[in-house]
């Protein structure tokens, strides 16, 4: 997958500050946030919009369940948000490819439901 989404899917780790995300000056913000372990994207609070070229739309990986419920609030279904949880269970999956993401997409949003751990 090398569109945004597998980049950032693959890992997410970059040195935070006073809750702000340092990027250093040769580097986009979404490269910084790509470089992200999810472990740390867990505790950022953050909310990152997504266009995957492998989903062919728009998703948010989300930092945790305060921001999903803000997402929700706002009008977005469940099955477009990917909580850090959901993203490591996500990778967890053996044989992950890009059919693999779609089909758990698919199914994700047809239930508009979660990537639930060891599932």
């Amino acid at each position: 997958m090398p569109d945004l989404a597998r980049r950032v899917l693959a890992k997410l780790d970059r040195e935070q500050k006073d809750g702000r995300l340092l990027v250093a000056p040769t580097q986009t913000y979404a490269d910084a946030v790509a470089e992200m372990p999810l472990d740390r994207f867990a505790r950022a609070g953050m909310i990152v919009e997504v266009d995957s070229a492998i989903l062919g739309q728009r998703v948010w990986f989300v930092s945790g369940e305060a921001e999903v419920q803000r997402l929700l609030r706002q009008g977005i279904g469940r099955g477009n948000i990917y909580s850090a949880v959901e993203l490591m269970s996500l990778l967890s999956l053996p044989g992950l490819n890009n059919e693999a993401v779609k089909s758990v997409h698919v199914a994700k949003r047809l239930f508009d439901g979660t990537v639930e751990p060891g599932a």
